[in-house]
């Protein structure tokens, strides 16, 4: 029988890997056969010392570097443009960088995170935000903020305005989901009703929502948007 923190531990060594379900499914299949004694969560992460990444089989430490990587090599194409390019480019590589480093130094940091309280006293928590950093987060004023930390940040935005892109591109998405969160946003353009039906038109203002910017750097903004009916 498993316990929570036993399935925790499973569901997180299993996400390290690039094909979670056979992993999930391997750890499973020994547990039933004996093949794995469990007297303790760590005991799962001590077992599965080894992935299939990309078709090769390798350490799970080796694989996490080479994720990130290829990680850094693709975000970091995403965004190219002069205001923000070095902020974004040393979030981007400092971050995944952290993070990997802090996994292979402290191989159980998110069950030891679990363990902890669920709030501003959990001692994992405050490590993570101090020495990586915070999202963006909303406080109970309805305000944006930061936890205030001397390593490299950037707003998410850019990250979630790729999705709303390609949401235009694939369904046809008209609208921009992140209205409501530029709403807020202490520094950023001001929403109007292109926000609703027609965001790349944001392109040519003087102050440029993150999907407009976006859109400008691509080179888009002299492109003509058709959105084709479904009895087209």
């Amino acid at each position: 029988m498993l316990s929570d923190l036993d399935l925790i531990a499973l569901c997180d060594i299993s996400l390290q890997s690039s094909i979670p379900g056979p992993s999930l499914y391997i750890i499973l299949d020994a547990v039933s056969k004996g093949n794995i004694t469990i007297n303790k969560p760590e005991d799962i992460y001590n077992f599965f010392k080894d992935v299939n990444f990309l078709n090769q089989d390798m350490k799970i430490t080796d694989a996490l570097r080479v994720s990130a990587n290829l990680a850094i090599k693709q975000l970091s194409s995403y965004l190219k443009i002069d205001t923000l390019s070095n902020e974004y480019q040393d979030w981007v590589i400092f971050t995944i960088t952290a993070g990997v480093e802090m996994r292979i130094q402290h191989p159980y940091f998110f069950l030891d995170m679990t363990k902890c309280k669920r709030d501003k006293e959990n001692a994992i928590l405050q490590y993570l935000a101090k020495n990586i950093g915070s999202p963006q987060m909303i406080n109970a004023k309805g305000k944006r903020f930061q936890l205030v930390t001397d390593r490299p940040i950037c707003r998410f935005e850019y990250f979630e305005v790729v999705r709303q892109i390609e949401n235009l591109f694939e369904y046809g998405t008209t609208k921009c989901n992140l209205k409501s969160w530029c709403k807020i946003s202490p520094d950023g353009a001001p929403v109007d009703e292109r926000c609703d039906n027609a965001p790349w038109q944001r392109c040519n203002d003087v102050r440029l929502c993150p999907y407009a910017l976006l859109w400008k750097h691509w080179n888009l903004n002299n492109k003509r948007v058709i959105i084709k009916s479904e009895n087209a």
